[in-house]
């Protein structure tokens, strides 16, 4: 004859499986709180993919950093400080992706607040033996009026792309449009130096074109 357990010992027994269970380290502790995103992608065309680790910045509010681990626990971990921007509302958050070609795309926005939101992708790739950003993209809008940009920059080229269009913003149609293309000094920076420098100087007619749009 089979005996059941008494309710209060079988409630009790998940409560004690649980407390055995072990807890976590300290390093754990404090880097599962900072995590945003993990994923594994292919970056140096070997035979195991790359970690990238996209973490809430301890050194900078409102900041992301970015780590890869290359390879096997062995290689050195690549960390880019304050990398892309990562708020605490919905439309501030930052995220990584797998693209083509071997790359990682890390994508940032602003579109919880404001007049203009804008949007912002890196392209990082392996380029002269580095891990490097390899393209540069923002975009934006014009909230209330209507009409957005957009420039993009391939930096392993120097080829850029700067676009725009300005609508009424009671019939919905393109008023004023603009699409302007050149060249400059090719410029791929190493990942880890990404966020000591300026941004790109390709599409500083972004700028203008987005006064002309609010002005027009």
């Amino acid at each position: 004859m089979i005996r059941a357990i008494p309710i209060v010992l079988a409630l009790a027994l998940p409560c004690a499986a649980l407390a055995q269970a072990p807890e976590a380290t300290p390093a754990e502790a404090s880097v599962l709180p900072r995590l945003i995103e993990a994923i594994c992608v292919d970056l140096f065309d070997g035979p195991s993919c790359e970690q990238a680790f996209l973490l809430r910045s301890e050194t900078l509010d409102g900041m992301a950093d970015l780590l890869v681990q290359s390879g096997g626990p062995e290689d050195p971990l690549i960390v880019a400080r304050d990398l892309v921007f990562h708020g605490d509302f919905d439309g501030q958050f930052a995220r990584i992706e797998a693209g083509t070609d071997h790359t990682l795309l890390i994508h940032s926005e602003q579109t919880s607040h404001g007049r203009h939101p804008w949007f912002e992708t890196l392209t990082v790739a392996v380029h002269d033996d580095a891990l490097r950003v390899v393209r540069w993209h923002m975009s934006s809008y014009d909230r209330p009026t209507g009409g957005g940009f957009s420039c993009d920059v391939d930096l392993t080229t120097g080829i850029w792309r700067v676009s725009a269009e300005r609508t009424d913003p009671e019939t919905g149609e393109t008023t004023h449009d603009w699409d302007e293309t050149g060249r400059a000094a090719p410029d791929p920076t190493e990942l880890i130096w990404w966020s000591y420098r300026e941004p790109p100087t390709h599409c500083d007619a972004v700028q203008g074109l987005g006064k002309v749009m609010v002005n027009v």
